[in-house]
């Protein structure tokens, strides 16, 4: 039925959300990157133009640098998944926030389109509470 349906579909929406958009994944990619780009454009190894070309062009000047600069090595390492990390809010090199994605189904119950939550006060709460931006505090092995 649509109210099964969308059910459904809200829980594959939120598990990609937990996994994917808004997972710990995600913090150490934004974070990684971030940092190694900063880097370069600071060092003039790339210009704010270079970001806007491909991922493949962009690398290709960083990686000229990393037997010079130690920083831009350890950025690389970090942002290639060389380099262990956790999630250590008591002890972090940086804090991250996610935006959280949750929906919020339509479906259709007699003549009437309801959403989920109208139906379903447990997802009504989970929307609420899911909807927040997730905060990770990562620290690095080095």
């Amino acid at each position: 039925n649509d109210l099964k349906s969308a059910k459904k579909y809200a829980l594959l929406f939120s598990n990609l959300n937990k996994n994917y958009y808004a997972g710990l994944s995600s913090a150490i990619m934004f974070r990684t990157v971030g940092d190694a780009m900063k880097h370069a454009i600071e060092k003039e190894y790339i210009s704010k133009d270079d970001l806007w070309t491909t991922e493949d062009e962009v690398l290709a000047k960083v990686e000229k640098y990393k037997e010079k600069d130690l920083k831009m090595s350890l950025f690389l390492d970090r942002m290639n998944n060389k380099i262990s990390f956790e999630n250590n809010p008591n002890d972090y090199y940086a804090r991250v926030f996610c935006k959280s994605r949750i929906v919020d189904p339509l479906f259709k119950e007699s003549d009437s389109i309801k959403r989920l939550s109208e139906v379903d006060g447990g997802w009504a709460e989970f929307v609420e509470k899911e909807s927040k931006p997730k905060e990770y505090f990562i620290k690095f092995s080095r």
